[in-house]
């Protein structure tokens, strides 16, 4: 058991250390000291003097750390006395910097970051650079797996800047391993640096593993033909983009499958508009395929909008809908295209565009909406034809 004098006489040296610092601090200077420094040294000794009379003074002992008596033992002791003070921490950051010491300067600086939102953004390079580096490398990735505040940030910022896809990989697979599992942020960060680089079925395995199985087992081949679930702009969702000439998302109309439809609404009549802006990524196996579709369009006018299928590697058109007309009653159109065997076709763009390229085509008005989008194999659908045949003789 430890007595009050043990653990006394176990400080001895750090408070020895710390007397000495104060009353090197409080001998007076020369008479032909600078009397323009003299100022500068009265907030010291003002530490020094609270620190001798209460040793646990935090503020005088960072006050005394940083004035004049830097060592490693002080450090030490600023570090105890002061574990979750952010101000402590930044100077011993800064100080374990200046000795060389990179993995206590990631641990103070965690502190920071932990405690203060405000300074993550410009330690983001630095994190970077550590995640690859030996000396602090094991650290960061432990870091991966208790996923401190600043975790997030970093993360999206190693996504983004980190040229070596595999360093971004083995943090995400850490991430998986962890008790708190990767976010739904985290996760479309991954997939996004996926994307980026065309690893196409690692991007869709990831990102499906962070859909609802509900919305898996309902939506087939492809995602949220209803434009029911709310989820957009990342992954494989729809990718829904909005300008202040075009008015485009999910809302209430009558006649519609579910609880909504999308709308897309053109508000200015006189711009000229390559429309491009409602797209969704498909990962299809070779094969040949049928999109079915519902659609309206309320007093339309100008251009016209056509559905087309292309390879995202190369662009190459698969298949294309024919141009929607007719108004206002719900019609159903169909079109088929073949998905090749070739590994610049591993992904595909569904896309709604402009199916004209002359300026009278690329000119819209009036509003369109779009439901119950519905992609299947063209073999799945024969073959239930002919069941239903054969069941009905």
């Amino acid at each position: 058991m430890k007595t009050p004098v043990l653990q006394a006489f176990r400080k001895l040296p750090v408070l020895l250390l710390i007397l000495l610092a104060g009353w090197q601090v409080l001998q007076p200077g020369p008479e032909s000291a600078d009397p323009l420094q003299e100022p500068l040294l009265m907030p010291a000794r003002q530490a020094a003097t609270s620190l001798i009379r209460n040793p646990l003074d935090l503020q005088a002992a960072l006050a005394l750390f940083q004035s004049r008596a830097k060592d490693p033992a002080l450090a030490t002791y600023l570090a105890r006395i002061g574990p979750a003070h952010s101000p402590v921490q930044l100077a011993l950051a800064d100080f374990w910097s200046q000795q060389g010491d990179a993995v206590r300067t990631l641990e103070a600086l965690n502190v920071v970051m932990v405690r203060n939102k405000e300074t993550r953004a410009p330690l983001l390079p630095v994190l970077q650079r550590w995640a690859g580096e030996p000396p602090t490398r094991d650290r960061m990735l432990a870091f991966a797996q208790e996923a401190p505040a600043w975790w997030p940030a970093f993360f999206e910022y190693l996504c983004e800047q980190e040229p070596d896809l595999e360093r971004v990989r083995t943090f995400y697979r850490l991430r998986l391993s962890a008790a708190q599992p990767p976010s739904a942020w985290e996760r479309s960060r991954y997939v996004s640096r996926l994307i980026r680089e065309r690893h196409w079925q690692e991007a869709w395995l990831v990102w499906r593993s962070g859909v609802p199985m509900a919305q898996l087992s309902r939506n087939g081949l492809l995602q949220d033909g209803g434009f029911e679930s709310g989820s957009s702009n990342q992954g494989f969702y729809w990718h829904l983009l909005p300008t202040p000439d075009v008015d485009i998302r999910p809302d209430i109309t009558y006649g519609m499958e579910g609880r909504r439809a999308l709308h897309i609404l053109f508000r200015n009549p006189d711009t000229d508009i390559a429309f491009n802006q409602v797209w969704q990524r498909l990962i299809l196996p070779p094969d040949e395929y049928v999109l079915n579709l519902q659609y309206r369009l309320d007093e339309p006018g100008g251009g016209e909008l056509v559905w087309r299928v292309r390879c995202m590697d190369d662009g190459r058109l698969l298949g294309a809908g024919l141009p929607l007309q007719g108004q206002s009653d719900w019609t159903s159109q169909q079109f088929s295209f073949r998905v090749p065997r070739d590994p610049a076709c591993q992904a595909q763009l569904l896309r709604l565009e402009g199916a004209g390229g002359q300026l009278h085509e690329r000119v819209f008005s009036g509003g369109v909406w779009l439901d119950a989008l519905v992609l299947e194999p063209k073999l799945h659908l024969t073959t239930a034809r002919t069941a239903g045949s054969e069941a009905g003789r």
